[in-house]
């Protein structure tokens, strides 16, 4: 539990920390550290990375890379998604793809 604390940034005296007092960003990471560790096959996160810093980005990106479960996302971070992800689902107006692959061979596939 520690480790993986650790790995979301949390450390030290932070692990005791009362969670009214805790940021915007802790708070979001404290989430998903719950719902990771309540080892759950299938999550599904609504733009995930709202509201954090560059280094809890990195933190959770690292996270679900390495989170046994499925997962679905919504994002605008390409990082994430290229990271994450291996079926991409884009949704325009009248009309929506589904692709089995990396962001890369998405993009070469699409002409983008």
């Amino acid at each position: 539990m520690r480790a993986f604390l650790g790995r979301m940034l949390f450390s030290n005296d932070s692990v005791f920390k009362n969670v009214q007092v805790t940021s915007g960003g802790e708070k979001v990471r404290l989430m998903m550290s719950k719902l990771m560790l309540e080892e759950s096959n299938f999550l599904i996160f609504d733009q995930p990375l709202d509201h954090l810093d560059s280094e809890s980005i990195d933190s959770l990106i690292d996270a679900l890379k390495s989170y046994k479960g499925s997962t679905i996302f919504t994002t605008y971070n390409r990082a994430m998604i290229k990271e994450c992800a291996n079926v991409i689902l884009e949704i325009k107006e009248k009309e929506s793809f589904l692709f089995y692959g990396s962001l890369e061979e998405y993009e070469e596939a699409m002409g983008y």
